[in-house]
């Protein structure tokens, strides 16, 4: 899809003297189906797409996008993303692309069943079978559930990049969401809240995978336990055994974050905050010597999934 214009905007930037460039083409689908305290709130469907240029001009990068999908289009991105690079250029600190082979492929997931195959009535009576769940759950301990929040989404991602040393991906992925706040509450015990998401790169048959009314039952009688009969943890130093969850985000927000390029760089200070590694710390062991942490996209069904990054590299392990 516009395969035709990411052509041109490539082949433009190299007569317009770019050393590389890049055109990738994006469309997302979302949608969004809710239930608040019962009742369904307005759901959202949206699309977007567009078409974003790079370039590399004397020895500096410059980009530009539009969601204008014409040939004059391409040319007003490709000469502005041209123009940023040259103005950047005089500020110093060339930057160069690595040797990479370029990858040719086409990677297509196929849900089982399409997010839009189910319709709206049968998601929004699957949101109530597990609200309903999670009430009369709480309700067997005494527990009211005052706040609930269920949620349902897809995110369909259409991708298609072309680059000037030959690599030319498309990348077709469904991928599908669920997420719930539930907050119980005890007149002689307060409150306590739970909240969790879910997501793969498949279809609806990923949703009913997960079984999310037996996990609302089993979720429900947690914390009404833990409201109920809850003790204050030891203030002591001890060692402790840690779920998935905690491990989960402490491998993400201590090494998966603070690891990425931009951060390291320096360059996303403003947005997203700093790293307190360095790049002169490349090739450094960081943390314990019996924990490893890796990122891996080509985990087949993963929510972060695919097989060639947007440079067109081949996608693999990564050791953190």
């Amino acid at each position: 899809m516009f395969e035709d214009l990411l052509e041109f905007a490539v082949d433009y930037a190299g007569r317009l003297g770019a050393e590389y460039a890049e055109a990738r083409f994006q469309r997302d689908l979302t949608e969004s189906i809710i239930l608040k305290n019962g009742f369904p709130e307005i759901s959202a469907r949206r699309v977007s797409k567009g078409i974003g240029v790079r370039v590399l001009v004397r020895g500096s990068l410059g980009f530009s996008s539009t969601s204008n999908l014409t040939r004059e289009s391409i040319r007003k991105i490709v000469r502005a993303a041209v123009s940023i690079a040259k103005a950047s250029s005089k500020l110093g600190g060339k930057i160069s692309m690595s040797e990479e082979k370029p990858s040719k492929a086409s990677v297509e997931v196929k849900p089982r069943i399409r997010f839009d195959a189910v319709d709206v009535d049968a998601k929004i009576d699957f949101l109530k079978e597990i609200d309903g769940c999670a009430v009369e759950t709480c309700e067997r301990f005494g527990v009211k559930l005052p706040s609930r929040l269920f949620e349902v989404n897809r995110w369909d991602l259409e991708k298609h990049l072309i680059t000037s040393d030959g690599a030319n991906v498309y990348h077709k992925i469904p991928r599908v969401m669920a997420e719930y706040l539930i907050t119980a509450h005890s007149p002689q015990h307060g409150t306590i809240q739970r909240f969790e998401e879910f997501g793969e790169s498949r279809g609806w048959e990923a949703i009913e995978a997960w079984k999310l009314p037996e996990k609302l039952e089993h979720e429900a009688e947690a914390i009404s336990k833990v409201l109920l009969k809850g003790v204050e943890p030891p203030k002591d130093v001890v060692d402790v055994v840690a779920g998935s969850e905690i491990v989960g985000l402490a491998c993400h927000e201590s090494a998966g974050h603070p690891g990425e390029a931009d951060r390291v760089l320096g360059r996303e200070a403003a947005q997203g905050g700093e790293s307190y590694i360095e790049p002169k710390l490349l090739g450094t062991r960081i943390g314990s010597e019996v924990v490893t942490v890796v990122d891996d996209p080509t985990l087949k069904n993963s929510f972060g999934y695919y097989l060639y990054d947007d440079e067109g590299v081949e996608a693999r392990e990564r050791k953190l």
